[in-house]
C-alpha cells in the first residue's frame, strides 16, 4: 500500500474532492465499497441516469454494479479534512457537489445545517464552501 497526500494553494477545493473508497475501471473512477472478506467490490453511482451494467439500488438511490477486484485497473481510498465556516471537519462522503462534514470542534458553526450530536455536529454543505483542503489517498491492494 501506498499513501500520499495532496492540497490545494490558496485554500481552494482541489477538483474533484473525494473522500471514501473510490476504483478505476477502463479510465472511468467510481466511488466503490468494498465486499469484504470476498474478492468483490461495488461500484456505485448517483445520478438519473445508470451506466451500462449498473443497476438501481432503491434502498439508497444509487446505481451498483457488482464485480471482482480483479478486473479493477486501481482501488484507492480517500480521507479528506477540511475547514468550514473556520472549524475543521472531516470530510465523510461527497455525492455530486455536496460534501457530509463530522467534526469534535468545542464549538459548532452558527449555522442551520449543523445537526449536533453528543460531543459532535455533523452538516452537509457544498463543496465550494470548504477551505484548506487536504486529502490522503491510500492505495489498495489488487488481487
Amino acid at each position: 500500500m501506498s499513501t500520499r497526500a495532496s492540497a490545494t494553494e490558496h485554500g481552494g477545493c482541489p477538483e474533484p474532492v473525494r473522500s471514501g473508497g473510490y476504483a478505476e475501471l477502463d479510465g472511468v473512477v467510481y466511488a466503490c465499497t468494498p465486499r469484504l472478506p470476498g474478492p468483490l467490490v461495488e461500484l456505485v453511482v448517483h445520478g438519473p441516469e445508470a451506466p451500462a451494467g449498473f443497476e438501481l439500488r432503491r434502498d439508497r438511490m444509487s446505481w451498483v454494479h457488482v464485480m471482482p477486484r480483479a478486473d479493477l485497473s486501481r482501488l484507492f481510498q480517500v480521507r479528506t479534512y477540511a475547514t468550514w465556516l473556520g472549524h475543521e471537519v472531516r470530510v465523510e462522503a461527497v455525492r455530486g457537489e455536496r460534501a457530509s462534514l463530522w467534526s469534535q470542534t468545542y464549538r459548532e458553526p452558527d449555522d442551520p445545517r449543523v445537526v449536533l450530536d453528543r460531543g459532535s455536529w455533523s452538516a452537509v454543505v457544498p463543496v465550494d464552501e470548504l477551505r484548506d483542503v487536504v486529502s490522503v489517498t491510500t492505495e489498495l491492494p489488487l488481487p
